[in-house]
């Protein structure tokens, strides 16, 4: 499990991993200007050390890679981060329903196909800063003494960008 520690800043972090130097251009490019901080990494092995050094707010990542892929990496991230959510969104140039799917599957929260467009992917990430600072403010308690029930709707809702608690009685 990825240790969770409290980081307190102002600056929205996204940690971005792909290994063609293009993309990372392209993404260093669209971010400049913004209220965003890029940490990059151009692998998956070299990202897993990134987050546990960073906790990014975000992860943005290539789905082919050498050595892990972006759908392993997505799935070791949601794995040991059950309680933090941490948006995942894929981008790739596989663009047909079952890569969708597959993607879904392992734990992205979204997908985006390249080329994209760079108000496309500044909309996204926009997009999950907003689910993030909601989580921050919107607290959830779920009690259910059936534990299946009760993780089962934790993970619901945690999908869908709610700070969620959880407890087996009053």
């Amino acid at each position: 499990m990825f240790p969770i520690k409290n980081k307190i800043t102002s600056v929205f972090e996204i940690l971005f991993v792909d290994d063609s130097k293009t993309m990372h251009s392209f993404v260093t490019k669209v971010l400049q200007n913004s209220k965003y901080k890029i940490i990059e990494a151009f692998s998956a092995e070299e990202a897993l050390d990134l987050y546990n050094e960073h906790l990014p707010n975000m992860i943005i990542t290539d789905i082919e890679m050498g050595g892990m892929n972006g759908l392993e990496f997505c799935k070791k991230i949601k794995e040991n981060n059950v309680d933090r959510f941490i948006p995942v969104i894929i981008l790739s140039s596989r663009n047909t329903p079952i890569d969708f799917e597959t993607a879904f599957n392992y734990g992205a929260d979204d997908y985006l196909t390249k080329p994209v467009k760079e108000q496309s992917l500044l909309n996204k990430i926009e997009e999950y800063e907003n689910v993030l600072k909601q989580k921050q403010t919107n607290r959830i308690l779920v009690i259910d003494e059936d534990k299946l029930s009760r993780e089962f709707i934790y993970h619901t809702l945690v999908k869908n960008g709610l700070n969620v608690l959880t407890s087996n009685s009053f």
